[in-house]
Formats: structure tokens, C-alpha cells, sequence
């Protein structure tokens, strides 16, 4: 309700300085002298008069200075209506916080990767005492209770510790720290592609006796785009393993 509220005002506000905008610019806040208001337009933003006098009285009626006005107009000229709306300010808890202690704080929290799930309050107990053995006893602030535990939800979501359960931690640690990217073969039998497809194919199962669904495996260099295995029906172990074989071994001339 609240962020509702503030919502609605934040796009009076834009609707209204938008309304200056056109005023200064046209004459007219509806910026069409077609959808003129009463007595506009003023004498103070008559279109005849010079952008910069225009600009000096939209100020003083405002309170603002021209600098202001213009980098309104600006911003419209550039961005429309939403150009005016107010900078969206992340929450940078982290930016109030001493970075020596954030650094020994993320420290603390990847020593718990192969350990069981700790508690915020314990790592932040770990992350105190050793930044007092390591820089001395008041050298380093440390942030407040409040600031600590918002410090560590964001901490969270680079280094998660205290969500996923402890080989969920562990897999996310030992991704690769780069970006992943598409593989790009560079010879023929660099990379296989193999997939599995499951065919509209009934088959009778000699040892059961009942009717099970075929499926067929295929395996294809990813260099040249062939085919270079193709394996129907066994079971799933063994399809594989004789496809690998198909795939690698060397084929007979003619």
C-alpha cells in the first residue's frame, strides 16, 4: 500500500513537471495550441519570446534555478516523459560498509562451502574477530546488527552459504568463474553431439514378453555435421557405450 502510494505520487509529479516542460517550450502545458487552457498562453511563455527568457521565468515561478529547467528540457528532448522521472537509487549496503571488512566477510562465508550450513550470526562473529586480528582493534569499523544482516543478504546472492543445503553451496563454488560460452569446434571428432529420441515404435521384448517404446540414439560430430553413430533399441548402458564405439572406431575402406 505504501509503495502504491508512493507510486502515484512519483507519477504526479512527473505528469506535472512534464506539464513545465511543454509550457516552456510551446506556450501551452498540453503542448498543442489546439488543447490550449484558459488564458494560455501566458504572457511570460508566449511562443514569440526568447527559449533562454522562457527558461528565467518557468525558474523563478518554480524556485528553481535555469540550470534546473534546462536539464529538464533536456531530458525530455531525449527521453520523453520518462526522462524526468527521478533516478531509481539502489540500496548500496554494501558501499556503507569498510570493503576490508566486506573482503573478510565473503572470506569467512566461502570457508563454510564443504562445512555444514552455518548461521548468519555465527559467520558474522568469525568475520569480527578476524578482522580484528587482522587490522587491530578499532582500525576497521564494523557495521551495526542491522547493517551486518543486509550486508549479508546481499553477500547471499553472490556466495550463497546459508539458503541451499551444503552440496548446493558446494556445486555453485566449483562452477567455472567465467562466463559460459558456446563451444566452437575447430576439427572433426573435437566434440559429439548425441541425443535421444523416443519413436512412435512399439517392440516385442523377447525375455518379457511385453511391448515396450523404442527409442533411437543418435550421435553427430559437431565439426562437419555427420552422422557418425546411430543406435536403435537396448538398453540405455549398453546403447550408449556401442555408440561411443561406432562413433570413434575407424571405418573399413569401401
Amino acid at each position: 500500500m505504501f509503495a502504491d502510494r508512493k507510486h502515484r505520487k512519483t507519477m504526479a509529479k512527473i505528469l506535472e513537471r512534464a506539464e513545465h516542460v511543454r509550457e516552456v517550450r510551446t506556450g501551452y502545458k498540453s503542448g498543442s495550441a489546439e488543447l490550449a487552457g484558459p488564458a494560455e498562453p501566458r504572457p511570460e511563455y508566449d511562443p514569440g519570446l526568447p527559449l533562454m527568457a522562457r527558461y528565467e521565468a518557468k525558474a523563478a515561478e518554480l524556485g528553481v534555478t535555469v540550470r534546473t529547467i534546462c536539464r529538464w528540457v533536456g531530458d525530455a528532448n531525449g527521453s520523453g516523459e520518462a526522462g524526468l522521472a527521478p533516478p531509481i537509487r539502489a540500496d548500496a549496503v554494501l558501499d556503507r560498509c569498510d570493503q576490508r571488512w566486506v573482503e573478510i566477510a565473503i572470506e569467512v562465508m566461502l570457508d563454510h562451502v564443504d562445512d555444514a550450513t552455518p548461521m548468519i550470526k555465527t559467520v558474522l562473529e568469525r568475520a569480527r574477530a578476524r578482522t580484528i586480528a587482522r587490522y587491530g582493534e578499532g582500525v576497521v569499523q564494523i557495521p551495526g546488527r542491522s547493517t551486518a544482516y543486509k550486508a549479508m543478504e546481499e553477500l547471499e546472492k553472490r556466495h550463497p552459504t546459508f539458503r541451499h543445503s551444503t552440496k548446493r553451496n558446494r556445486d555453485i563454488a566449483d562452477r567455472p568463474k567465467g562466463a559460459y560460452g558456446k563451444l566452437r569446434p575447430t576439427r572433426p571428432g573435437e566434440y559429439v553431439l548425441m541425443d535421444t529420441t523416443r519413436l512412435d515404435v512399439f517392440a516385442l521384448d523377447p525375455m518379457t514378453l511385453k511391448w515396450v517404446n523404442c527409442e533411437l540414439t543418435v550421435a553427430m560430430d559437431w565439426y562437419t555435421r555427420c552422422i557418425v553413430g546411430l543406435r536403435a533399441p537396448s538398453w540405455r548402458r549398453c546403447r550408449s557405450r556401442r555408440l561411443h564405439r561406432s562413433a570413434w572406431r575407424r571405418r573399413r575402406a569401401g
